[in-house]
C-alpha cells in the first residue's frame, strides 16, 4: 500500500516546465538541481522525441527507491506506468517527467520530507526518517508516450474489437458444431458436455478431490495447454501434470467447475466452453484472445 500510494501521488505532472542547470555539480554527485529544488541527471537524452505533455501516457522501465530501500521496479518488464497529472508539489517526479522525451533515461532525486508533507505518516515507508535529508530516487527509461486523445482513440478501437469478437462467438460455436457433427443439445448457459465414455466410479461432487488428465484448445484446433507430455513436447508447450483439485474450491474457469459436475471416475468428456464461463473479454495472456470459446478433453482419473 505505502509503494502504490507513493507512485500515485507522483504520478501527476507540474504545469511548469523546469530545466535542468548544466552547470558545476550539486550536492548529489552527478545530478543537476532545478531552481524548485529537484535533481536530476539524464543518462541518455534524446531531444527528437515527443516530450513529455500533461495527460500523456508513459511506458518503459521504472525502478523507485528511498536511499537503498527498493519501493517499486519494473525492471526488465517494459510496461505502461502511469498518465501524468497535475503536480502536487514542487520538485516532485513529474517535474522531471515533464522534462523527458521519449527515448530519454534519467533519474530524479525528490526530496523525501516535502513528499512526507503532502502525505500522512503512515504512508511513507518505513525506512522513511525526517529530517535526515534523505531522497526519493525514481530511475526513469522511457519508451512510449501518447498523448491523451491517442489514448482516448486507441481505447475506443479496442472497444470496438472486443464487441466485434463478441459478436462473432455465437457464430464460431455454431459453425464448430456444425462442422464437427455433434449432435449433442447445449445447456442454457452455452456449455456443452459431450461424454465420450462414461466411468462407474464415485460422482464428482463439491468438496471431494479428483484429478484429472486434460487438453486445451481453442476452436482452430490451437492447443494451449495440456498434461499430455507428448502432445506438450508436440506443441512446444511447457508439460504439466494431470490437475489434481477440491472440488468448489479452487480457482478453476466456472465452464469446468458446471461440466465436471456429477460425472463419475474413469468418464472422458468433451467440454465446449463459451467465453462467459471460461476467461471472457480479457482472455489469458497471449495464448487465449478475449470472446474465445475452449474445448477441453477432460479424462477424470480419480474422485476421491
Amino acid at each position: 500500500m505505502k509503494k502504490t500510494i507513493i507512485i500515485t501521488l507522483c504520478i501527476a505532472t507540474v504545469a511548469i516546465i523546469a530545466s535542468c542547470n548544466r552547470g558545476p555539480k550539486s550536492e548529489l554527485e552527478g545530478f543537476k538541481k532545478t531552481q524548485s529544488g529537484l535533481h536530476c541527471r539524464f543518462d541518455v537524452e534524446n531531444p527528437s522525441g515527443r516530450q513529455v505533455q500533461k495527460g500523456d501516457l508513459l511506458t518503459g522501465e521504472m525502478v523507485i527507491r528511498l536511499d537503498g530501500d527498493t519501493l517499486f521496479s519494473n525492471r526488465g518488464d517494459e510496461g505502461n506506468l502511469l498518465i501524468v497529472g497535475d503536480s502536487k508539489f514542487g520538485g516532485d517526479l513529474t517535474e522531471g517527467l515533464t522534462m523527458m522525451h521519449e527515448g530519454d533515461k534519467a533519474v530524479f532525486a525528490v526530496d523525501a520530507d516535502a513528499m512526507a508533507s503532502h502525505l500522512e505518516p503512515s504512508q511513507m515507508p518505513l525506512s522513511y526518517h525526517s529530517g535526515m535529508k534523505m531522497k526519493i530516487y525514481y530511475e526513469v527509461s522511457l519508451t512510449g508516450v501518447k498523448s491523451a486523445e491517442e489514448v482516448a482513440a486507441n481505447k475506443t478501437k479496442f472497444t470496438q474489437e472486443l464487441a466485434q469478437m463478441a459478436e462473432k462467438e455465437s457464430a464460431s460455436i455454431a459453425t464448430y458444431i456444425t462442422d464437427n457433427g455433434i449432435t449433442d443439445t447445449p445447456r442454457e448457459d452455452g456449455l456443452y458436455v459431450i461424454i465420450n465414455k462414461k466411468g462407474n466410479g464415485p460422482k464428482v461432487a463439491v468438496g471431494k478431490t479428483i484429478r484429472v488428465a486434460y487438453t486445451g484448445r481453442l476452436l482452430d484446433g490451437t492447443v494451449f495447454d495440456t498434461s499430455n507430455p507428448d502432445l506438450a513436447n508436440e506443441k512446444g508447450l511447457q508439460p504439466h501434470d494431470a490437475l489434481e483439485f477440491t472440488v468448489g474450491t479452487a480457482h478453476i474457469i466456472k465452464g469446468w467447475d458446471e461440466g465436471l459436475m456429477n460425472l463419475p471416475e474413469g468418464t472422458k468428456a468433451t467440454l465446449i466452453i463459451p467465453s462467459s464461463l471460461a476467461y471472457g473479454s480479457k482472455g489469458a495472456g497471449d495464448a487465449i484472445p478475449p470472446y474465445a470459446p475452449l474445448v477441453f478433453d477432460i479424462n477424470i482419473l480419480s474422485v476421491k
